[in-house]
């Protein structure tokens, strides 16, 4: 840490010649600097400089210079985090730019009223201390902005008020009108400037947009977990951190209402070495993977983090978590059990069977699954083929959240190994301490993505940590793609771009999401090209042009004098052929007897059975919201299926994830009530869901918040 002589000195040279010399420490991973890290690298000297213009007004403690101190310190301060903000922008990364840009020009004015000060004596005027008063609050507000636009879980807001467009440009009128108004000259022009802009916060729209349709089947319901997350995080961390980034607890006993029965399990069926073992869950009918705790200091941290893995169960890209059980004296952390094991277990056994298709579905289940993660302030921290688990239907779930810290706590004390320390990214190889951030997650995805391309571990042949450390960190050598492979060109380049030596040159985990989404889209898209015929398929052609769409279909059932069994016969038809939506409108008519079937011609427990069918098809392969809400009926009533209120519970809550305002009502009042067979009451979650309803203008909702005095 520098001294304050040692900051004095950079601060006037700051002044002097304009740059500041770097620290011989800091300078292994800086390859090139472009100009916003090239000036923020001086904003730590000038933020613990501030005592130097204290000490150059000290002359002047009856001046009304001194009022303005407390405001130079707050701009310089601002600046430095707006600086961060963008250096570690997920998203909206152009725009934050444009904000930097701004706030240095606003930086270096009150630099120059320093420098100058005889020349700047008249500036501090009364007019002058409100006035920059206001300028400073204008500069929060980019800051707070920044903030939230940069990162998944700040979005959400913007998508229901005003746009980031409409807030950018409110807030550059501000910022330019108090420059004016200061007098404090810009170097940019406002009219290149405006135009400027304007296509940058277009080209981010255009991304966010793309983005947040591909994490997402509605207009960003996954904001609100992320959001939900991110919240309990923020909540732990100020309920006291430690130091060494565990948690403080009053109670080192294990809390009762955190574990599940073991009487709730089977025997171990199968063990996986010493530590897992495979065991069937009863009530849900269901195989779990029994994982040992063995370290007091990881049963501590656990219990701290079960709350957190409690929210996150449901994200189908991680690995399923049931809860702690207790068993003669150890500690089991019982999560979904996957069949073919790790990823490591899964391609060493069946090498020949991966294909490039296989290669990029996994990437992509393990780059969706990262990038919620990181969205929720949540770093996994040991991103390794052993954490990722391949389900029996080849679904890649992250998992071993145990070393896993949120992404503004201290650096985790995970032990360095040979197995995690191939995936280990330069900075951390290099300093233990350094502090663990998205871009060694990112680079640890690359080696990961380079793995999955090449079913063979990296650096295979050294079988030591240090020789490893000097490939990596000093001859900044990296693996080499085999010649003649099938890897598309993309991912080749996300590899190489992941693993750059300099973190700030590394791509965010939205950038490769939507490259790997792409790539998959396009295999999907060439398969469907070349797929084979179904005979069936040729009866169907003979007759196709006569039927309605599928849109138009759902437009002639909705019209007042539509035609209900045109609808339907272009329903069934294109049901046929394996359409989703067509699949929901036929389970539907079924469902609420729209043609009014005679029993004679269709019973009302087959029609029922074809429905319920049917809804289920598309609530599993569609993720339709709409879908899932009516299975969701279906198994709470027992309508062609047998009546299951504990799985109905779980359907509305994946139909309320696809913004489904009925099913949040639904959920929300069974949790609220919890007084049906297999729903067990959660005052707390079903407030959420009844809140979420009445947040969006649920009749009913808000007349139940209203009644139990649940505020929304």
């Amino acid at each position: 840490m520098p001294n304050k002589t040692q900051d004095s000195n950079n601060f006037e040279k700051l002044f002097t010649t304009g740059s500041i010399e770097q620290d011989e420490s800091n300078t292994s991973f800086v390859d090139e600097l472009d100009v916003f890290e090239n000036i923020s690298s001086t904003i730590p000297s000038v933020l613990s400089s501030i005592t130097v213009i204290a000490d150059t007004f000290s002359t002047l403690s009856n001046s009304p210079v001194t009022n303005f101190l407390p405001l130079i310190g707050e701009i310089f301060k601002i600046t430095s985090a707006i600086i961060k903000i963008y250096q570690t922008a997920q998203l909206n990364k152009r725009t934050c730019g444009a904000l930097v840009e701004r706030v240095l020009i606003a930086e270096a004015a009150v630099k120059n009223l320093e420098v100058l000060y005889e020349k700047n004596k008249t500036f501090f005027t009364a007019h002058n201390l409100v006035n920059f008063s206001k300028f400073v609050l204008t500069m929060k507000r980019i800051q707070s902005f920044a903030g939230e636009i940069s990162q998944l879980g700040g979005i959400r807001k913007y998508l229901h008020s005003k746009s980031i467009e409409q807030t950018f440009i409110e807030l550059i009128r501000d910022f330019d009108g108090h420059m004016s108004v200061l007098n404090f000259s810009l170097t940019i022009s406002n009219t290149v400037k405006a135009e400027s802009d304007m296509e940058i916060l277009r080209t981010d729209n255009e991304v966010l947009k793309k983005y947040l349709e591909q994490i997402t089947n509605t207009d960003g319901n996954i904001l609100g977990v992320v959001e939900e997350i991110r919240t309990l995080v923020t909540v732990m961390e100020k309920n006291g951190q430690k130091k060494s980034g565990q948690f403080n607890r009053r109670n080192e006993e294990l809390n009762a209402d955190k574990l599940i029965p073991s009487s709730e399990f089977g025997p171990a069926s199968e063990d996986l070495g010493k530590s897992v073992q495979k065991r069937y869950r009863k009530s849900e009918k269901v195989n779990t993977a029994f994982i040992e705790v063995k370290e007091e200091s990881s049963k501590r941290s656990i219990q701290d983090q079960v709350h957190i893995l409690t929210k996150i169960r449901d994200i189908h890209e991680i690995i399923r978590f049931y809860g702690l059980v207790e068993e003669n004296g150890r500690l089991y952390i019982v999560t979904e059990w996957a069949e073919f094991g790790s990823f490591k277990d899964f391609y060493l056994m069946n090498r020949n069977k991966i294909d490039i298709d296989l290669k990029i579905s996994i990437a992509l289940d393990v780059v969706r699954g990262l990038n919620f993660l990181n969205s929720a302030s949540i770093l996994h921290h040991d991103v390794r083929p052993e954490n990722i688990m391949i389900t029996l239907q080849k679904r890649a779930k992250i998992a071993n959240f145990f070393v896993s810290r949120f992404v503004d706590g201290l650096t985790t004390g995970i032990q360095t190994h040979i197995g995690n320390v191939r995936y280990m990214a330069p900075e951390k190889l290099a300093n233990s301490h350094y502090k663990y951030d998205v871009a060694c997650e990112v680079y640890s995805f690359g080696i990961l993505m380079w793995e999955i391309a090449e079913l063979k571990p990296p650096y295979r042949n050294i079988h030591n940590i240090s020789a490893i450390q000097e490939l990596v960190v000093k001859k900044k050598r990296r693996e080499v793609f085999s010649p003649n492979n099938d890897i598309p060109k993309k991912w080749k380049e996300l590899v190489e771009n992941a693993w750059k030596h300099d973190p700030r040159y590394r791509p965010t985990f939205p950038d490769m999401f939507l490259t790997l989404q792409e790539l998959y889209h396009q295999k999907n898209e060439l398969e469907l090209n070349q797929l084979d015929t179904d005979p069936k398929d040729d009866e169907i052609e003979d007759e196709i042009f006569s039927y309605l769409t599928v849109e138009e279909a759902i437009e002639e059932h909705k019209s007042s004098s539509g035609n209900k069994r045109k609808s339907w016969e272009s329903f069934h038809i294109y049901a046929e052929l394996g359409d989703l939506k067509a699949k929901y409108w036929k389970a539907y008519f079924l469902y609420y007897n729209i043609l009014k079937w005679k029993e004679g011609e269709l019973s009302e427990r087959e029609r029922m059975a074809q429905a319920a069918a049917l809804f289920k098809e598309a609530s599993d392969e569609g993720e339709m919201g709409e879908a899932q809400l009516r299975y969701a009926n279906c198994l709470y009533h027992g309508n062609g299926v047998q009546k299951d209120r504990k799985l109905a519970v779980e359907y509305y809550l994946r139909s309320v994830q696809n913004g489904n305002v009925i099913a949040a009502y639904n959920v929300g009042k069974l949790l609220y009530r919890g007084s049906l067979p297999g729903v067990k009451k959660n005052i707390q979650d079903g407030e959420k869901y009844l809140r979420l309803a009445a947040y969006k203008n649920f009749k009913e909702a808000i007349e139940m918040c209203k009644k139990y005095n649940i505020e929304y």
